[in-house]
């Protein structure tokens, strides 16, 4: 899955051609081209045919370029029509280089709440390039994640990754343990995770024996196989093991208090 947390791409004030302009380069370019007018509550919507764009944003195959139509009461001077957007939403990895950037040059605008929602700042560094700098939440990125797929079956891991394996395995009996009864239909169980690039592991869920302990019943699954040689269903392990209590007179070890009726 994508780490980036900072993202950073021109952004072009147009002068009120944002439109003809972001069209022109999405033909040549290709990709997705969202156009967005503000309300006269502050928020923005997509743009409607007739509609000054308060914001426009292409994407191609990574590249990205924003735009705007601007304001006809701040008309930007030559050169000082476009500037470098910078996004991300570690708070205060942003913060510092709002400040960073800020030494020997000018503020423009102070970090501040705006009406979309993020806090945006604007500003002129000492070399003259203009930042427009936005403290977005991950969710408003609009990022692409991209994983890939190691199996849903047994694999084999490096061992130096096995004892990471083994932490996270432990760590999910632990609170099992804390959270649950001494009684109930144990088993085995599956974690399932992204791995970076990086050999990170990343958990997305935990499965407990009736998920991933069989599955559906086509002809069992790789965790049944943990404990039984012959296809199990979820149904099949459910009654088979509640039959075994019953033969062994220890249906009350595996039936939680919850489930009986007074």
């Amino acid at each position: 899955m994508s780490t980036f947390t900072l993202f950073a791409n021109p952004y072009i004030n147009f002068q009120g051609k944002a439109r003809e302009a972001m069209t022109y380069y999405q033909n040549i370019l290709g990709g997705k081209l969202d156009l967005l007018a503000i309300d006269d509550k502050g928020q923005m919507h997509p743009a409607g045919p007739d509609e000054s764009l308060m914001h426009a944003r292409l994407v191609s195959d990574g590249a990205v370029i924003m735009g705007t139509d601007g304001s006809p009461e701040y008309p930007p001077t030559w050169g000082d029509n476009m500037a470098v957007s910078l996004i991300g939403y570690d708070r205060d990895r942003m913060i510092k280089a709002f400040d960073g950037l800020s030494e020997g040059g000018s503020i423009k605008m102070p970090l501040s709440k705006s009406s979309w929602g993020d806090e945006f700042g604007y500003l002129v560094d000492k070399f003259g390039i203009n930042w427009m700098v936005d403290i977005t939440t991950q969710e408003n990125m609009d990022i692409d994640p991209a994983y890939v797929v190691v199996g849903n079956s047994p694999l084999s891991l490096r061992e130096s990754m096995l004892a990471e394996a083994y932490r996270m395995g432990e760590d999910v009996v632990r609170v099992s343990q804390e959270i649950c009864g001494p009684k109930g239909l144990f088993g085995a169980f599956c974690i399932e995770t992204i791995i970076t690039p990086d050999t990170q592991f990343y958990i997305m869920e935990v499965s407990a024996r009736i998920v991933a302990g069989t599955n559906l019943f086509i002809d069992g699954s790789p965790y049944s196989y943990l404990n039984y040689s012959e296809p199990m269903s979820t149904g099949r392990r459910i009654a088979r093991e509640i039959k075994n209590a019953l033969l062994s007179n220890a249906l009350n070890s595996v039936l939680d208090d919850s489930t009986q009726v007074p």
